[in-house]
């Protein structure tokens, strides 16, 4: 019997796992994810921008976060909401590249 509990304990302890994508509207979804305090509350974060990330991926799309709520237990576990949109990938979105270069001098006025 103590195996059996210790076995159930340890399979509890390291746990995380995710409700899936529901969609809200168009092209708006939410998901939602809960880590034990051994995964730490950062896993459902994690877990939870993960599936978004994937899910818009798997339509050829980007993610763009609009809402996400996080909740610690006193226990260091917890739960991660994410709401979140697939859009059309953008090129404008792009990081600027610099393209002139900075043409400073610095001048020792202390001589």
């Amino acid at each position: 019997m103590r195996i059996v509990l210790s076995l159930g304990l340890v399979l509890s302890v390291a746990c995380s796992q995710s409700s899936g994508v529901f969609k809200l509207g168009p092209d708006t979804y939410i998901t939602s994810a809960a880590a034990s305090p051994s995964a730490g509350a950062s896993q459902a974060q994690r877990l939870a921008l993960s599936e978004a990330n994937e899910y818009c991926a798997n339509m050829g799309k980007t993610v763009m976060v609009m809402k996400s709520s996080d909740v610690i237990n006193v226990y260091g576990g917890g739960n991660s909401k994410i709401t979140f949109r697939c859009l059309a990938k953008d090129p404008g979105l792009q990081s600027p590249g610099v393209t002139k270069t900075v043409d400073v001098t610095f001048e020792d006025r202390t001589k």
